[in-house]
């Protein structure tokens, strides 16, 4: 699906040199149509000075559009073409160019479309529209046309889609007598309306002047580019699949899996769920599942595909900005390094070397200090992807997976499974609910010195509530039970909620890990010390592991639920409490978690 971002009046943008650059226009305009994306790079910066230099700018942003468009094509890179899309609407606003702007958009609701955003890419495309309506109609306009008319295909919004059709159909009568009809850009507009419309009159159930558009289609096909003519296969399809003429509806979509290949994944799965739909009403149920079944697995494959190409792109783009920032540090020390060796050259007093090398030796420290928190940084980052990109794709998948199920009209569910697959899907989301819980205390918990300690804090009725909460999980298998040696109604000047968090992430990890027994919260104070045990019967933690287990991320399973920050959060808030968290290596029946504070 390529948008045609033609010139607005006749055809020939304003400016000097207008043979030179209409010639210029038509080559790019050629290699757009037919994708041939290495000469449009070789080209683009040429052409672009040139156009800009002779003010012929509807050629400028055509030219400056289509390289975006092929560079997303070739790479899979829409993120990146976003951004360069921005970058040039804001030139286009900086330089008052209302049809640049308009045509920025129009590629803007491409991208949209291209990575599934529908409704965006309609509201790019609507927007787009109405600032083209103000110059004189041309073929660019069209092409827009049905780009629209399809988001709203895809939008389910047949009412707007209806009006947009007629509305494109009105132009093109009025255009008709200024158009060379045999130009490759002429057909390939006209084709792609008639698609939308094909695909229209089959929605609205009116089979006969559909009927009549398929016939146009089929005698169209063999002079259509590739993209066109997978179109028009595919309303041909829809047509005989809606007349209930499954045969031949399969035999189009033969046709169109001989040209998957060349298919983005969005195009593929849509080309599958329609021969799904068909294989089903041949009677050929089982065949049907098979491919539904796979059709699942390569759709959660590809989200996470997805995922991790835009994980990629964010590295990039994190690589670009550290190479300008040290591009840019490099200067700066250029210029420091010159300016002290004017300085030392100058002051030749003993006073003025000393206080340059007590500078010199502070900007050092500071750039240590600065490169050990880069490096901190990226290691951070690095060890946030791989825990978040593995422990994330596993609730991902089911969550996606199961509401495709549940909310397709067209699956038979039983209503047991599918409040199973409704109870998964509540169950997941928890799951993710509770990482991105976790990293925010983890950021809070870093973000400050110390949390306030306003409160009096009942420790052993703070406890008996914390346990209390965890009751129905250990239910059945554990016995859960807070043991105080405490005097009634002691009490410790701390902060409630930060205390009553730890004691819930030690319960948490206790449960996760007990299968069986007891979990016990042991209060007791001596010597001015105030303790807090969490003592479980689990499977407890091997002497190697036992101090791991407090750093970021780390686990001493890797398969059980979680990212690894329980413990490491839980740790971090007892120290702004003024406390310790460690593990009592002598016990061996399971694992006991110790908290310490100081009793004023």
């Amino acid at each position: 699906m390529v948008i045609l971002l033609l010139t607005t009046g006749s055809g020939r943008a304003a400016g000097r040199a207008t043979k030179q650059g209409d010639a210029l226009y038509e080559r790019f305009v050629n290699y757009g149509l037919r994708s041939q994306t290495d000469s449009i790079y070789a080209g683009k910066d040429e052409a672009l000075a040139y156009f800009a230099d002779n003010h012929q700018w509807e050629y400028y942003y055509y030219v400056a559009n289509l390289a975006i468009q092929m560079k997303v094509l070739r790479e899979d890179q829409p993120m990146a073409g976003l951004r360069e899309c921005r970058e040039l609407y804001k030139f286009a606003i900086d330089h008052h160019h209302d049809y640049g702007r308009a045509s920025v958009l129009a590629q803007m609701g491409w991208l949209y479309g291209y990575i599934g955003d529908h409704a965006e890419a309609a509201a790019q495309l609507k927007e787009s529209l109405g600032e083209l309506r103000r110059h004189k109609p041309t073929l660019a306009i069209l092409g827009i046309y049905y780009i629209y008319a399809y988001m709203l295909e895809l939008t389910h919004d047949y009412d707007e889609e209806l009006r947009v059709v007629e509305e494109g159909k009105r132009l093109w009568t009025q255009l008709s007598g200024d158009i060379d009809t045999t130009s490759l850009s002429y057909r390939t507009v006209h084709d792609n309306l008639l698609n939308v419309e094909t695909l229209m009159e089959v929605r609205r159930g009116n089979l006969d002047k559909a009927g009549t558009l398929v016939a146009q289609l089929e005698h169209k096909l063999a002079t259509n580019n590739e993209m066109t003519r997978y179109e028009a296969l595919r309303a041909i399809a829809e047509y005989y699949l809606a007349r209930k003429d499954y045969e031949k509806a399969l035999v189009v979509t033969d046709e169109m899996r001989q040209m998957s290949g060349t298919l983005n994944s969005g195009l593929r799965w849509g080309l599958n769920l329609l021969r799904t739909e068909i294989i089903h009403n041949l009677g050929r149920s089982g065949e049907a599942y098979d491919t539904l079944r796979q059709m699942m697995e390569l759709r959660n494959s590809s989200s996470v595909s997805q995922l991790r190409r835009q994980l990629s792109e964010m590295d990039s783009q994190y690589q670009l900005d550290a190479m300008r920032i040290q591009e840019q540090k490099n200067h700066f020390w250029y210029a420091v390094t010159v300016a002290l060796l004017i300085i030392i050259g100058l002051l030749v007093f003993a006073y003025f070397r000393q206080r340059a090398a007590r500078l010199l030796a502070r900007k050092n420290e500071e750039l240590a200090a600065a490169l050990e928190h880069a490096q901190e940084s990226d290691r951070m980052k690095t060890a946030f992807v791989q825990h978040i990109s593995h422990e994330i794709r596993t609730p991902l998948n089911i969550i996606t997976g199961f509401a495709q199920v549940v909310s397709n009209p067209d699956y038979e569910v039983s209503e047991e499974d599918r409040n199973r697959m409704l109870a998964d899907i509540a169950h997941n989301t928890e799951e993710i609910t509770s990482f991105v819980n976790e990293l925010l205390e983890l950021s809070e918990s870093e973000s400050q010195s110390q949390y306030a300690k306003d409160d009096d804090v009942d420790v052993a009725a703070l406890s008996r509530s914390v346990v209390a909460g965890f009751e129905q999980q250990g239910a059945g298998r554990l016995q859960l039970s807070v043991e105080s040696s405490l005097p009634e109604g002691f009490t410790i000047r701390s902060n409630a909620n930060a205390l009553g968090k730890i004691l819930a992430r030690l319960l948490s990890n206790a449960l996760k890990f007990t299968e069986q027994g007891r979990v016990t919260v042991r209060l007791s104070e001596a010597g001015g010390q105030l303790r807090i045990e969490v003592e479980d019967t689990g499977i407890g933690i091997p002497p190697e592991h036992q101090e791991k287990i407090f750093e970021r991320f780390y686990k001493v399973d890797t398969f059980k639920q979680g990212i690894g920050l329980g413990l490491t959060v839980a740790r971090r808030t007892a120290e702004l409490l003024g406390g310790t968290l460690t593990l009592d290596g002598s016990y061996t029946a399971g694992a006991r978690f110790v908290v310490a504070f100081t009793c004023p």
